[in-house]
């Protein structure tokens, strides 16, 4: 049976460590690709992040199957991003030694990220399955739970960004009703969103 339950103590996180962190990091690995390269303990910091209940990994939930963690879902209002965003970056950047490279390299990538209008929408920072439990309707499961999630909050519609060369997750999303709404072909990532 399967069940959500919300990463919000040191006891969830810790006996699901690894598979929070291959989560974590396998949700943008472009971006803990570069930050691997400037700031050697990010694993430390990613642990810090999931119990800071103000950063943006914080509103999170795992998807358990008999107690063992397969998916993970996280979800925010679109109007607190930036916001989260700036304390996820700073506690990054407390562990990079060359800041400069660091923030040059940052900006090249934010670039390629397209932004989503509504600020009344919930907004899918990130969705992981994993790789043994893929195709077998989790995703579908984590979609519903982010859907409850909009109902519950009165939001408008769920959006997200995907990456252009990402086919098998654009088809998944356009299955479950996300229509794209910016960022061209010339641009690595799109925004999608679903009302």
């Amino acid at each position: 049976m399967l069940t959500m339950r919300a990463v919000a103590d040191a006891e969830t996180v810790d006996r699901h460590w690894t598979f929070l962190l291959q989560a974590v990091m396998g949700a943008d690995p472009d971006f803990f690709t570069l930050l691997g390269r400037f700031c050697p303990d990010y694993a430390s910091r990613i642990r810090k992040l999931l119990l800071d209940t103000n950063s943006d990994i914080s509103a999170s939930w795992l998807c358990l199957d008999s107690g063992q963690a397969i998916g993970l879902l996280a979800v925010h209002p679109l109007s607190t991003i930036q916001a989260r965003q700036l304390v996820s970056l700073r506690c990054y950047l407390e562990g990079v030694t060359d800041k400069m490279a660091f923030r040059q390299a940052l900006e090249a990538f934010a670039k390629q990220k397209a932004m989503v209008q509504s600020i009344e929408s919930l907004y899918l920072t990130r969705i992981f399955v994993a790789s043994s439990h893929r195709k077998g309707g989790i995703g579908a499961f984590l979609l519903s739970h982010m859907q409850h999630l909009q109902s519950e909050g009165a939001f408008s519609s769920c959006s997200l960004h995907v990456r252009n060369d990402n086919q098998g997750a654009i088809t998944f999303y356009q299955a479950h009703g996300f229509d794209w709404i910016d960022g061209g072909p010339g641009s690595a990532y799109r925004a999608m969103r679903r009302h």
